[in-house]
């Protein structure tokens, strides 16, 4: 028994050691992990895409009347009356080139209508000649010489046109004009964007 004793006071630092590093083992294998938390995944730019890119550099265009394919096109933005009647296939053997401006830059959303050869010319606020998509004629308001600058309407149909404001009253859209004698869906296709009702 002493002998033990004496052994445990010779060694008892030995012990004490060796009980410290397996406490250290214990606590460096069994600690519970620390959470991982997700890294934060780095927010990229927001760029404008591809279409909505093109679509600023583009224009829509409704080009109707004495036009081989009438209809609406996108052309680049600056482009030029000419391309468009390029796209559309032509003026008609009917079309009244020699008043239309052929270098006019062109805009979103423009209505250009190629005259007939019998339309009367309509000069823009600038007092030159101009396509017909340039002033809007009221119907509650122009009188019957007004009336006639528009492409198939001559003196009766202008007429016509009073003659039913005055019995039904002011119009209150573009197209109750159809309801007026003698103007038909093609006769309003070639009125349309030119006439306006307030």
């Amino acid at each position: 028994m002493d002998k033990w004793l004496d052994f445990g006071k010779k060694y008892w630092h030995l012990s004490l050691s060796a009980l410290l590093v397996i406490l250290f083992l214990f606590g460096l294998f069994f600690t519970p992990n620390e959470p991982e938390w997700p890294e934060a995944e780095e927010s990229s730019p927001i760029f404008e895409s591809e279409s909505r890119k093109e679509s600023l550099d583009q224009i829509v265009v409704d080009i109707k009347g004495e036009i081989r394919n009438p209809g609406i096109y996108t052309l680049p933005s600056g482009a030029r009356l000419y391309e468009l009647i390029q796209l559309a296939g032509g003026v008609t053997d009917e079309g009244n080139e020699e008043v239309m401006n052929f270098a006019q830059e062109l805009s979103d959303q423009q209505l250009v209508i190629v005259p007939h050869l019998d339309d009367p010319v309509v000069y823009a606020d600038n007092g030159t000649e101009g396509t017909l998509a340039q002033n809007q004629i009221d119907l509650n308001t122009a009188d019957s010489s007004q009336l006639q600058e528009l492409p198939g309407i001559g003196a009766k149909k202008a007429e016509a046109i009073i003659a039913y404001r005055e019995e039904k009253g002011f119009f209150k859209t573009v197209e109750e004009v159809k309801e007026v004698s003698g103007i038909g869906t093609k006769t309003y296709e070639a009125l349309e964007g030119l006439i306006k009702v307030q």
